[in-house]
């Protein structure tokens, strides 16, 4: 079994906004769960649901990551969920496509280690609605294949310390193997797949992040069988570190010719638990240069 990596929020929906064509339909497969469905899922481990750390991992310092956003998503349903996102230019943030589809607008937070509510006043806040989201077309919500989406910012980000876009693999590393290439994840999400949190009113989530080395398709397709494609990167859950709920859609990194690349973008992973060694699963971003640089200002070299 495997679950995607997204959180769980309380109703965001407001009286009044637009609903989305009725063709925009939401995933059977990702589920979204009220907030007394998800506490009675709390011991079952399965998709949803959220906590305050990434499983293992280290607090972020300032700067650490400024390519790092955080992405309030608000369903037709009511529901709503908190993903991940990496900035790839100044109008640009990538993220999973489980996170958006369906989804009738968001607000992208960037500049900050911190995910509260009420605002950090340091944050950078930007709404989007469905208009400004793209699913990757052939996205296979039961097989995961293509799980990529883009994001179009409708203010233009201004650049600082706190807010850099992150470097795309040329094409020339596209070709690279990255089995043993030591990765990062950075998120928002769970210390472990049994955590679950009531988001109410009030919510602070600091930023946390995990090193692990990638491990080789092959490897990876032994703990999901018939899941792993080309399109896939795998990255070990050794030592209880691991990307958990509420990490989706974020950013996996590694340096290629000396310098912090994207290099994944958090999918899923099992639902015996983020913190029991299994690996987790990326979209592998190299494969989809051309798609991005097609429906981006971003040119790969």
């Amino acid at each position: 079994m495997f679950a995607h990596f997204a959180l769980v929020l309380v109703p965001l929906l407001v009286a009044g906004k637009p609903m989305p064509p009725s063709n925009l339909q939401l995933s059977t497969f990702w589920i979204r769960y009220s907030n007394a469905q998800y506490q009675a899922k709390a011991a079952g481990g399965g998709p949803g649901g959220g906590g305050s750390k990434i499983a293992g991992g280290s607090l972020a310092s300032q700067q650490q990551f400024p390519y790092q956003a955080a992405i309030m998503v608000n369903f037709p349903d009511g529901s709503g969920t908190l993903c991940g996102g990496s900035i790839i230019s100044t109008t640009f943030v990538l993220t999973a496509a489980h996170c958006l589809r369906g989804a009738l607008d968001a607000t992208v937070v960037v500049g900050t280690n911190i995910v509260s509510i009420p605002t950090d006043d340091k944050a950078v806040e930007i709404d989007v609605t469905f208009h400004d989201m793209l699913v990757h077309p052939s996205y296979d919500p039961v097989n995961v294949f293509n799980d990529i989406a883009i994001l179009r910012l409708t203010k233009t980000l201004v650049l600082s310390d706190k807010i850099q876009p992150i470097r795309l693999p040329s094409r020339l590393e596209a070709k690279q193997e990255l089995a043993s290439v030591d990765a990062v994840v950075s998120g928002w999400g769970a210390l472990n797949g049994d955590e679950f949190a009531e988001i109410s009113e009030s919510l602070k989530l600091e930023l946390r992040f995990v090193s692990n080395p990638v491990i080789s398709n092959e490897s990876c397709e032994k703990v999901f069988p018939n899941m792993i494609r080309e399109s896939h990167v795998c990255v070990s859950g050794s030592n209880g570190r691991n990307a958990c709920q509420g990490d989706s859609g974020g950013p996996l990194t590694a340096h290629l010719n000396g310098e912090t690349t994207l290099i994944g973008i958090v999918s899923f992973g099992s639902t015996e638990g983020c913190e029991k060694g299994l690996p987790a699963v990326y979209t592998r971003v190299s494969y989809y240069l051309n798609w991005i640089e097609d429906h981006t200002n971003v040119k790969v070299t």
